[in-house]
């Protein structure tokens, strides 16, 4: 059978229970013409055989490979990418689930709105609280609605021929890579890999692949449950938020979108890669254990692609006047930041 989506799982750990519940949930899809292809890093011999008795199972529409070096999320994603051979893909965490249904909406909407990128709603669960997005929160979606609401109608705003403003807005609010579709070719073509060695991986291929794009389609429902334990807040992965910074920033100024987009891309790394950074740094780290040459580095490495981004439009209109006060505090005086916040509860 000829595949039109492969689904890339990219396996970390030893989680029995997620590599299973991510894989089933991929296997289980009700569209016929799906393979999926798990991809597994730095794998040891227990991860080894869970994953063999997949592909043993379903050796049809399950793929299993393994990387020849530690690299991280990112090296299992473009190991898929190497091995998919099918019109489309997407990327999917361990420890996520799709609905049983997810490829056959999204590729119907693909072949309905010739888009060569689909998205689609999404969930977020916690599973310390429970097994899936259908024992969370009695039903809930597990984010803030109100949130979420505004995310759906911006990009419901960019469907269709992708012009100048529709990718403005979807460099500026993409919403998360996991819940879309892509046409390989987009990756194939522009030669888009993504960081390896380093966490948060997305956040620095996510934006170029949607510059790529000619169409994009975007389906309510929500077909995509992502897991909270896929957002790696580890102090470790925060200071390599600053390496997807660095990343980012050659990818968007060696493909010229930085030239082109200048508002937007600085707006997405202000948001994505140091607001977001700052916060979960705030969030995860106890005050008697901040470490004020992370503060520094932070905002040095802001000043050095940015130094003016307090004048650009999309921050001055997102962010009220308590937020711009305490990153402004943090740009110019580390120091007196780090002991403001202290006194503070930040959630």
């Amino acid at each position: 059978m000829e595949h039109e989506l492969s689904i890339i799982i990219a396996v970390e750990d030893d989680n029995e229970l997620n590599i299973k519940k991510t894989v089933e949930s991929a296997l289980g899809q009700s569209y016929e013409k799906t393979v999926t292809i798990i991809c597994a890093d730095n794998a040891s011999d227990k991860t080894r055989v869970i994953l063999s008795e997949f592909q043993k199972n379903d050796p049809e529409k399950c793929e299993v490979y393994y990387t020849t070096r530690f690299s991280a999320r990112g090296g299992a994603f473009n190991l898929g990418l190497r091995k998919a051979v099918s019109e489309w893909i997407c990327f999917v965490n361990e420890g996520d689930i799709l609905s049983n249904d997810f490829a056959d909406k999204m590729i119907s909407e693909a072949k309905k709105s010739g888009a060569d990128v689909v998205a689609c709603g999404y969930t977020v669960f916690d599973p310390e609280k429970s097994e899936g997005p259908e024992k969370s929160d009695g039903g809930k979606s597990g984010i803030n609605d109100s949130d979420y609401e505004i995310e759906t109608e911006i990009l419901k705003e960019a469907v269709g021929k992708l012009d100048y403003d529709g990718h403005a807005i979807l460099c500026v609010n993409p919403g998360r890579m996991e819940s879309k579709i892509f046409k390989k070719k987009i990756f194939d073509v522009n030669g888009l890999w993504f960081p390896e060695e380093i966490s948060f991986e997305k956040l620095g291929i996510h934006r170029l692949a949607l510059f790529y794009a000619d169409k994009f389609a975007f389906v309510p429902d929500r077909l995509y449950s992502y897991s909270k334990q896929s957002d790696e807040t580890a102090l470790d992965g925060l200071y390599e938020r600053i390496d997807v910074m660095s990343f980012f920033m050659e990818e968007t100024y060696k493909r010229e979108f930085l030239e082109d987009y200048p508002e937007e891309v600085e707006s997405a790394f202000i948001d994505d890669l140091y607001v977001k950074t700052l916060f979960m740094y705030l969030a995860i780290t106890p005050p008697s254990k901040r470490d004020i040459s992370f503060l520094k580095m932070l905002s040095e490495a802001v000043l050095d692609c940015f130094p003016e981004f307090e004048t650009n439009p999309y921050y001055y209109e997102k962010y009220d006047g308590d937020i711009k006060e305490l990153l402004n505090l943090h740009i110019s005086n580390p120091k007196k930041f780090m002991k403001l916040t202290a006194k503070m509860r930040l959630n």
